[in-house]
């Protein structure tokens, strides 16, 4: 007993100084400038200005609005413009009119996040002009524009409202003001372009109304007012690194909200009055460019990954469970890892190595020490239809034998100190210089490392193997907010102030650009620790230094769905917590909630904390463990449904309660229940020891899955064994009927349809499917199915727009043999039925509504191939007519010779 208190006591000291150790080392790093530390925010963020619009400049021209402002009774020579986008969107620009002596970044130009066609096709409005104000509208949408003083009023048709400058804290730093250089902790930024930083007010509806979303956080659902402004920077400063700029006001009564595209260093703060929740946001550089989101829900999601671009189908492998651990030192004990799980017939899909495996920890080099035969083990794994996911962070030691580096320096490719040359900072392998992502030829050069023969001595590679870009802040240790200094030059002369939350971006692109040149037929899989808007185009993600403690277990919640809510569904945790020991019963929670509510499913710790492979705990705890994750593969052709849905449209995976029932109040601070699907609610068990928790019953009926149960609202009694999910009445959803030892595996099993009736004996639910590894849906390779029971009979659909000829893969072929019914008894009645999915002939058809869309998208390509016939017969005309005159003329003249 002694001899287990002392190591336990030991090895927590080891782990405590360890974070002294790292803190004490990267004292400069760990340290996080706050507002009143920075000139750009300490000057800007309270202060007052009078603006004034000039009516007389008002004008519409090409279905825009503009008019020029005026600042304190002067020209501020600042253009106000304003369009209407997509169904539900209005976007409001302050365009400097003046010619700047320096470069700002044009976010909205940049097209790995932004829709192009989105941004420029402007809708049409009406246009009212009174004597103090503008009033600015379409059927489901409208603007006032009040000239002195000069606010902004949104509305829409179900009265959701945001005002802008209520509170005259608009400011746009474009004169060329210099201003001295700031000094802290050692590092002293120049600031050479000067004042160059923007901001505004915001004011949302109600008092009821609450806030959601504009970053990664880790404390509650909805943002809390604070006594200071709160950061947005992506820094390993933080104990996360995703942010996205989007704030969502909901309350029973209106649902609106803002996407603030700026990439620069950014303050926010939150306060509430009477009747407002307010939001100031202040950035250091770029435009001030304000996206606002009318409508449900839906509309906003859809209108805004409709501008920030959607998920490409993920490969269905990546839907399984994950094994990782930094800390596996050697090859040897990986292989271990892949035998033990084997050995418990534990199902995954991959095996991921951290920084063990490469020499000094750097990238693109294997330890062969350490990791001796690498191929070998990348074979196994293929022979067992899994993945080896290698860990690859953007930093390159500045070794004389590093080829990527040495290749990076000679041609340029590192980002630059102000005098142009190589910026060198410190992170993993030490003295390290970090890719200009941003310069075009350095992404194409970064791309072309992963291609299978690239260096297959020093970096072995495989059609099973992908890449995990982690550090991607980027992380530098020993500057200032452990980022690069804000006077670095990226690719044009452009200053990282201007644009540092794009970094993870442009590495994200490289990288997924090199992959898909490697292998173009196949899906790619790339994770990234970073992320921000348009993050959802490349990569995976997941919330990253979690701790192993109930609090931010119960956080993952919140975490999970508010990205969601900001267009980054494929998303997860370490199960268990990264940081610090895990318990078998924290193990267990965090598993049972994972298995059915992440996207993504690896189990992850630092090199300091325990092993917490399933096979290490007891077994009772074990088999829970294994239980619930065979039940996650089982549920795979649900959640491959959702999250076709999900790169359909941006509907995420997952849902607070709130945006499906918005007129009940409580649900919009309720962060113990969400909703998986539309069709499945989550009441998971959050607190150590509980023996009981409280249910909280949305609209309708729902049945305890997989059992049948109806749901009661109310206090429950929970054990270890309890996963509390319930199926909402009038839904289907497709499962596997069983679980094999991975998802190629997983894949051979039938069907089996869980059917949920409502009150009526009727329910619905649909179901697609591809071959789950290539790129063949993309040209129309895939089944849409939706399946219908209503008086006890089952039928299935297809859907109209889906092709019937010339499409087969193993899926396909796939039957359904049977249904389990809720709703028709007490507890679930099973029936055996036969229905081949492939049984085209005859079948019924369904609409979705997206239909009109894909024949206008049809149509554009037909248009586009007739036009590019028509251009090819006229070009082939003309040579053929030219080739005929120059013929004629050569007979000429050859006469003429002669």
């Amino acid at each position: 007993m002694r001899a287990t208190f002392l190591f336990h006591f030991v090895k927590k000291t080891a782990f405590i100084m360890f974070l002294l150790s790292f803190f004490t080392n990267y004292a400069v790093s760990a340290y996080v400038r706050g507002c009143d530390e920075m000139r750009f925010c300490r000057d800007n963020f309270r202060k007052e200005r009078t603006w004034t619009l000039d009516s007389g400049s008002a004008q519409v021209s090409n279905k825009a609005f503009t008019a020029q402002l005026f600042e304190d009774g002067e020209d501020a020579d600042l253009q106000l413009k304003i369009t209407f986008l997509l169904e539900k969107t209005i976007r409001v620009q302050f365009l400097p009119t003046n010619n700047e002596s320096f470069q700002r970044f044009k976010y909205s130009e940049e097209t790995i996040v932004f829709d192009q066609n989105s941004l420029n096709t402007y809708k049409k409005f009406n246009y009212k002009k009174y004597d103090t104000r503008i009033e600015i509208s379409t059927e489901n949408r409208k603007i006032e524009v009040n000239f002195n003083p000069f606010k902004l009023h949104v509305e829409d048709e179900r009265g959701s409202k945001l005002d802008m400058n209520g509170d005259n804290l608009l400011f746009f730093e474009h004169h060329g003001q210099k201003v001295p250089s700031e000094t802290v902790e050692g590092y002293t930024d120049l600031i050479k372009n000067g004042a160059t930083a923007v901001g505004l007010d915001f004011a949302f509806g109600s008092e009821k109304v609450r806030l959601i979303g504009f970053d990664e956080k880790n404390d509650v659902m909805n943002l809390q007012d604070t006594d200071e402004p709160v950061r947005i920077s992506t820094m390993d400063g933080y104990p996360n690194y995703g942010k996205v700029p989007m704030v969502y006001g909901h309350s029973p009564d209106e649902m609106i909200a803002l996407f603030w595209a700026n990439p620069s260093d950014t303050f926010y703060q939150v306060s509430t009055t009477s009747n407002h929740k307010k939001i100031r946001i202040v950035s250091e550089g770029g435009y001030l460019d304000v996206f606002v989101f009318c409508g449900e829900f839906h509309d906003i999601i859809q209108d805004y990954t409709g501008i920030t671009g959607r998920i490409k189908m993920p490969a269905m492998w990546t839907l399984g469970y994950h094994q990782c651990k930094y800390g596996y030192e050697t090859q040897d004990e990986v292989e271990e890892v892949m035998k033990k799980l084997e050995e418990i017939d534990f199902p995954y899909d991959s095996i991921w190595i951290d920084i063990d495996h490469l020499k000094g920890h750097a990238p693109f080099v294997v330890n062969f020490e350490k990791f001796p035969d690498i191929p070998r083990m990348i074979e196994k794994l293929a022979k067992e239809d899994r993945y080896l996911v290698r860990i690859n962070d953007p930093h390159l030691p500045t070794w004389n034998d590093h080829r990527q580096y040495q290749e990076a320096k000679k041609y340029g490719y590192f980002i630059k100190n102000p005098d142009n040359t190589d910026f060198v900072g410190e992170c993993w392998p030490g003295a390290v210089s970090y890719p200009d992502y941003k310069n075009p030829a350095t992404q194409k050069w970064w791309g072309s490392q992963y291609a299978y023969e690239a260096d297959i001595v020093n970096n072995p590679n495989g059609e099973n193997v992908y890449f995990w870009n982690d550090m991607n802040e980027p992380s530098v240790y020993n500057i200032l907010d452990g980022k690069l200094p804000k006077d670095c030059l990226h690719y044009d002369g452009m200053e990282d102030r201007e644009l540092h939350n794009m970094y993870a971006l442009y590495s994200n692109k490289a990288s997924f650009l090199g992959l898909e040149e490697r292998a173009p037929h196949d899906r790619q899989f790339l994770f990234s620790r970073s992320f921000g808007p348009g993050t959802q185009r490349y990569a995976f993600t997941w919330s990253a230094d979690c701790w192993a403690l109930w609090d931010w277990f119960r956080n993952t919640l919140a975490i999970q769905s508010n990205v969601g809510m900001e267009g980054i569904s494929l998303f997860g945790h370490d199960l268990g917590g990264f940081s610090y020991d895990t318990t078998a019963e924290l193990m267990t929670r965090w598993m049972q909630v994972g298995a059915f509510m992440y996207t993504w499913y690896r189990n992850h710790a630092d090199s300091f904390s325990a092993h917490r492979e399933p096979y290490v705990f007891p077994p009772e705890d074990c088999a829970r463990m294994l239980k619930v994750t065979r039940m996650r593969y089982q549920l795979v052709p649900f959640i491959y449904t959702s999250v076709y849905i999900i790169h359909r449209t941006g509907l995420p995976y997952v849902q607070p309660l709130f945006t499906l029932w918005q007129d009940v109040d409580e649900y919009h601070d309720n962060m113990e229940e969400f909703v998986l699907g539309e069709s499945i609610l989550m009441c998971p068990v959050l607190y150590e020891g509980a023996t009981s928790i409280n249910l909280v019953k949305p609209p309708g009926e729902w049945y305890a899955y997989p059992t049948g149960e109806k749901m009661i609202a109310g206090e429950i009694e929970v054990d270890m064994d309890s996963i509390p999910l319930y199926l909402r009445a009038g839904k289907i959803i497709p499962t596997f009927s069983g679980s094999g030892r991975n998802m190629e595996d997983t894949v051979k099993f039938p069907l089996t349809l869980f059917v949920a009736v409502d009150e009526n004996g009727r329910a619905e639910g649909d179901l697609y499917f591809d071959d789950g590894k290539t790129q063949n849906y993309t040209l129309g390779q895939f089944i849409r199915r939706r399946f219908i029971y209503e008086n006890q009979t089952i039928k299935m659909l297809r859907w109209v727009n889906e092709k019937t000829t010339g499409v087969d893969f193993q899926l396909r072929n796939n039957s359904i043999t049977k249904l389990v019914v809720f709703g028709e008894s007490e507890k679930a009645v099973v029936k055996e039925v036969n229905i081949q999915l492939n049984d085209v002939d005859g079948l019924d058809t369904f609409k979705d509504g997206t239909e009109e869309k894909e024949k206008d998208k049809m149509m554009i390509y037909i248009i586009i191939a007739v036009v590019m016939c028509v251009v090819l017969i006229v070009v082939s005309v003309v040579v053929i007519v030219k080739s005929k005159k120059e013929n004629q003329n050569n007979n000429v003249s050859y006469e003429t010779i002669n």
